[in-house]
């Protein structure tokens, strides 16, 4: 932002040349992309650099994550705010917006759940981790069931780069397209008639144990979102 001189500087002047040069404007599609400070936070508040500009343009490029050197943050009641902005939108945020089912369903029976899943976040996420649903009754029943859903394609908003305005002031980036999918799972055939509570966690390609926070509330301390009942008959 001008730490090596007062009439250049690589955001302004470098990077808009070199990432349409080297092809790699839309890379952040298949890979994630990296951001180290340049000097660190504190230094940006010294020389008057705007936090929102810097975290808007990193956020516009995909960033994943941010290496800040492992420093304190700098003082001021301004910074943590920007920082946890910042932090709230960068890689992916999953937002599950709408779930619905059958009121009652079978033992041993399809279940069909429609959803809408918005990423609120600045990158995709790159592994095929998986929609998850967990089964319990109030006997102490629990069984995890997995679907064909995965999250690893559902992309972040986007906004036009390296344009005379972008340079000037980068904007909000804005959230991705709502995604509508629909999962069927079989519901297993010693599954207890009656009342059943589901929840809904997104589990890795292996393990049946969540592994992302979804941005809504209602986590449980073994990572599962418990969200609606429906009726058994067995």
């Amino acid at each position: 932002m001008g730490g090596f001189s007062k009439t250049w500087c690589h955001m302004c002047d470098a990077y808009p040349v070199l990432i349409p040069e080297a092809g790699v404007g839309q890379t952040w599609k298949t890979a994630p992309v990296a951001w180290e400070s340049c000097w660190d936070m504190r230094r940006w508040v010294q020389d008057g650099w705007s936090l929102r500009y810097i975290f808007n343009y990193a956020l516009a490029l995909h960033g994943s994550y941010l290496n800040n050197k492992s420093v304190p943050l700098p003082e001021g009641d301004n910074i943590r705010p920007e920082v946890e902005r910042f932090l709230r939108r960068l890689g992916y945020r999953l937002v599950l917006r709408e779930l619905s089912h059958p009121e009652r369903a079978n033992a041993g029976k399809p279940l069909e759940l429609a959803m809408k899943w918005q990423n609120i976040g600045s990158a995709p996420c790159y592994r095929p981790y998986r929609v998850a649903y967990r089964l319990m009754n109030a006997s102490g029943y629990e069984r995890t069931l997995v679907g064909n859903v995965t999250v690893n394609k559902w992309l972040p908003g986007s906004v036009e780069t390296f344009t005379e305005e972008f340079i000037k002031n980068p904007p909000e980036l804005p959230p991705g397209l709502v995604v509508e999918v629909i999962d069927r799972v079989v519901l297993p055939k010693d599954i207890p008639g009656g009342t059943c509570r589901l929840a809904i966690g997104v589990v890795s390609e292996q393990s049946l144990e969540p592994v992302v926070k979804l941005g809504i509330k209602g986590r449980t301390e073994n990572g599962w979102y418990p969200l609606s009942e429906f009726q058994v008959f067995d």
